[in-house]
């Protein structure tokens, strides 16, 4: 019985298999939850190469004993504890960056690391896990993207650790970590030239060219120009509201950050072919939206990936520009800015990228510099001839 006890406490080390072939050795000791539920803590002592037998690690084990630096404090909390208040408290508001967090907790962070002590888990460990993981269809090393969406969210669920009490506010060791090619742009982006886009408006019918035009003269990602209602267009002022996006079938009533949340230049010819696809529509009521779907009976916008796949990418590929993505034309847009000499605060303003959003303010009223090099952009591939004559 003695023999027992003294066994029970010390806890079990097992070796804990990973497909990258580096195992891990693992010290279970008994512990409770937040809650005072009894479990089964999980303490790592090292990979295999540090310690190749079950003695050597049980040595480990016992030296960390001695030590001291093993106690944990009776109510530890449990990493899967903190996913769970995560998941019912600090959820963020975007359906998409919910339905991602929730992948990745399901698939990855909770298996691994959901009955561990939040405060036993080392950034070390953390960084040889993220190395060695592997897609699970195909067997491949997972994506370097995944891998830092994936410290991003250990990052964020250790802050509300630290918010809760769980651990004690300090340095988050997950910054510790550090993941190659997270940041590393996989394809250069093509910038188009003035006679390039206009032949692909041309290639176009309405309501794709529509789409491709205000993407274009506005600036905006895909997934905000089929969000648009003809109640975000100010015909006085000249602006359109940017304050909403379609991710999959579903629009959200938020934009990718604070700052994309703003108001763009209206040209005067950009405004015309607007109004002139107004008088075509069915859907012309200030709550419709601008590209209303008549398969949804226009209480939803086209499918953005409608917009991409089946028009704007076969267009491009009849001017003999293959494999060109929607996207491009924000990059354009962004490059042509750069020939108008506008400063670099107006180009972020115009983009809505959200690095500098603490640092520039914003009126209600349109900025002069603001209008001017959006003038210059629109008025190199849309003329009064040009929107009339298509």
């Amino acid at each position: 019985m003695k023999q027992t006890r003294a066994r029970y406490k010390r806890g079990t080390v097992r070796l804990q298999k990973r497909a990258s072939g580096l195992h891990v050795w693992t010290w279970r000791i008994p512990g409770k939850t937040a809650t005072g539920k009894k479990c089964k803590l999980r303490i790592q002592l090292g990979t295999i190469k540090q310690f190749r037998t079950q003695s050597d690690a049980e040595t480990e084990r016992d030296r960390r004993m001695a030590e001291g630096n093993h106690s944990l404090p009776s109510n530890a909390a449990v990493f899967g504890e903190v996913i769970n208040r995560f998941q019912r408290e600090e959820m963020p508001p975007a359906i998409s960056t919910t339905n991602s967090y929730q992948s990745l907790l399901k698939t990855h962070l909770r298996p691994k690391w959901g009955s561990m002590p939040i405060a036993a888990i080392k950034p070390f460990d953390v960084q040889l896990w993220l190395k060695g993981l592997k897609n699970i269809e195909t067997g491949r090393d997972l994506a370097s993207k995944t891998k830092g969406n994936l410290k991003g969210l250990m990052n964020r669920l250790f802050e509300c650790a630290m918010l809760w009490g769980d651990l004690p506010v300090g340095r988050n060791p997950i910054e510790l970590v550090h993941i190659r090619g997270v940041s590393k742009r996989q394809k250069t982006p093509r910038v188009l030239s003035s006679e390039e886009v206009w032949a692909i408006f041309n290639e176009l019918e309405d309501p794709w060219r529509v789409m491709a035009i205000g993407q274009f003269c506005f600036g905006l990602r895909r997934s905000e120009i089929m969000a648009l209602k003809w109640s975000d267009f100010d015909w006085m002022e000249g602006t359109v509201h940017i304050s909403r996006r379609v991710i999959s079938r579903e629009v959200e009533e938020t934009t990718k950050s604070e700052a994309s949340n703003d108001y763009v230049p209206l040209h005067l010819n950009v405004a015309l072919v607007f109004r002139a696809w107004r008088e075509k529509t069915e859907f012309k009521g200030d709550n419709d939206y601008v590209f209303a779907s008549p398969f949804f009976a226009g209480t939803k916008p086209y499918h953005p990936n409608s917009y991409h796949q089946k028009h704007f990418s076969p267009a491009a590929k009849s001017c003999g520009i293959i494999g060109l993505g929607t996207h491009s034309l924000r990059h354009t847009y962004r490059a042509w800015l750069d020939e108008t000499g506008a400063t670099l605060g107006v180009q972020q303003k115009l983009m809505r990228h959200s690095d500098i959003s603490t640092t520039m303010k914003y009126g209600a009223a349109m900025s002069k510099p603001r209008r001017e090099a959006n003038d210059q952009i629109v008025g190199k591939v849309l003329t009064k001839d040009r929107v009339f004559n298509a």
